[in-house]
């Protein structure tokens, strides 16, 4: 089995009754697929925002990487998450550093959990996973992402706050203990696992 993407396993834990098995049905239709960078309509996003930080560019950076562009969707969708993007930084010093990946495992299903940023405003670290779709993020949500992230990666980053961005809306949603978050977390894992052997 291949692993599950962060926000595929959050979009399953939201979901209520027949569309969990939907969620798990595609998941298992796309597994065996091999990743095409030309289908990931956020990658180019990613990648500016990432290097706009290595390079210590300033935010201007990605108003660049916008006009080079010629999809018309992502010329209509970008810039709000640029917007959003500067919104977040406001007019902080930050400094980048790069945040590990790992994943967490339940049940016999493992979830990756890449974060894409570190931000370190005045010696505050936080390692952020950007939020890039276009709809709302419930703070619920939000919180079993930081979950997730506390858990597979919070032992290699003592000290550290780990937060979801919602990039539209330039909100960063901080890891705060979610009561039974990790039971839940777990009998979800346990309840995919259920119905991927039996779709």
């Amino acid at each position: 089995m291949e692993n599950v993407s962060l926000t595929e396993f959050i979009d399953y834990v939201n979901k209520r009754g027949t569309p969990k098995a939907t969620v798990v049905r595609n998941f298992k239709e796309r597994e065996n697929e091999e990743y095409e960078p030309a289908k990931d309509f956020y990658k180019s996003f990613r990648e500016a925002v990432v290097d706009m930080h290595l390079r210590g560019r300033d935010v201007r950076a990605l108003d660049d990487m916008f006009k080079k562009l010629t999809d018309a969707k992502k010329i209509k969708n970008y810039p709000a998450m640029i917007a959003g993007y500067k919104k977040y930084l406001g007019k902080k010093n930050v400094t980048w550093f790069k945040p590990r990946s790992s994943v967490w495992s339940s049940s016999g299903m493992t979830v990756a959990i890449n974060p894409e940023l570190g931000i370190d405003r005045s010696g505050q670290r936080c390692v952020v996973k950007m939020f890039l779709k276009n709809e709302i993020l419930p703070r619920d949500r939000a919180l079993m992402i930081t979950t997730l992230m506390e858990e597979a990666l919070g032992p290699s980053f003592p000290g550290v706050t780990f937060c979801v961005l919602d990039v539209r809306s330039g909100r960063a949603y901080e890891h705060a203990p979610l009561k039974d978050a990790k039971h839940l977390l777990e009998a979800e894992a346990a309840s995919f696992m259920s119905l991927y052997r039996a779709l």
